[in-house]
């Protein structure tokens, strides 16, 4: 072998060295970008279950909302009905008993 097919092989190895020293490089930096990836993707399915979990605590505090008006409302429109029927036998001596037929009848919203 020749001092010049020696100095070729060793280009050559050089060059093989330099290749493969910069593909582990790219190895670990797709191995990094992969990690974070995967991060991320945790990250993300946290922050959905968080949000899933946020919509069923709003979910449940509106129908406890709406069970606790509407409960207040008919309490308060029973005690409207009974206050004017108090006040109706005052004057039931007056109109007789239509006043309370027509305080009887008086609907309310949540029966209808």
């Amino acid at each position: 072998m020749s001092k010049r097919d020696i100095d070729e092989l060793v280009r050559w190895r050089d060059k093989c060295e330099a290749l493969a020293a910069s593909l582990q490089r790219k190895v670990r930096h797709c191995d990094e970008i992969t990690e974070e990836r995967n991060q991320m993707e945790r990250e993300r399915d946290e922050a959905l279950s968080r949000m899933e979990d946020l919509e069923a605590d709003v979910r449940y505090y509106e129908d406890r909302w709406e069970r606790i008006i509407g409960g207040a409302y008919l309490r308060g429109a029973e005690a409207m009905r009974e206050a004017c029927a108090r006040k109706a036998s005052v004057c039931a001596n007056h109109r007789g008993e239509e006043l309370d037929a027509i305080l009887s009848a008086l609907p309310i919203p949540e029966e209808t």
